[in-house]
């Protein structure tokens, strides 16, 4: 009380600025803001699950379409596609991606519906492997793999043999 009548500040005055800067609720943005260091990472990984975003093995499997093939040896470009939410107009959009698959075989064509795994790096670019081709049966898409299509032909990337 000596400190407010050396400052010409009423009680109440006081009572509200102390309940105001040690009981008010922070907000989330707040709360966010005020986390540093390792704490960011615990709140990204936060955001991450909330949002469902970034999964463990991130493009594991796909599904696209042959863009182009025969131009680079056991070489196709796959085209996958996937819709997206705008964050501020809410409105799907068409994202669509390339990717170089390995195709030991040499057996696809452009506009082939397949299926590509991710695998070991096989050059700079190439990080997948096409593993099953999309055939009609009866009007109703089925996924046949590789092996089972074409069975006289070896559809697996070559091993990495390395000397001891």
């Amino acid at each position: 009380f000596v400190f407010a009548v050396f400052l010409r500040i009423s009680l109440d005055a006081i009572c509200f600025f102390f309940f105001f800067f040690f009981f008010k609720q922070k907000t989330a943005y707040e709360m966010l803001r005020s986390l540093v260091g390792s704490e960011m990472c615990i709140r990204d990984r936060y955001q991450r699950r909330v949002r469902g975003v970034g999964s463990i093995m991130a493009g594991g499997t796909l599904i696209g379409v042959v863009h182009s093939a025969g131009k680079m040896a056991k070489t196709v470009m796959v085209e996958v596609t996937r819709n997206v939410k705008h964050p501020k107009y809410h409105r799907i959009l068409r994202r669509s991606s390339k990717h170089m698959a390995h195709d030991e075989a040499g057996v696809l064509v452009t506009g082939d519906k397949v299926k590509i795994e991710r695998s070991r790096p096989l050059s700079k670019n190439k990080h997948y492997v096409v593993s099953e081709k999309v055939i009609n049966v009866d009007d109703v898409e089925v996924f046949k793999p590789l092996e089972e299509l074409y069975p006289d032909l070896s559809v697996r990337p070559a091993p990495i043999i390395r000397p001891f």
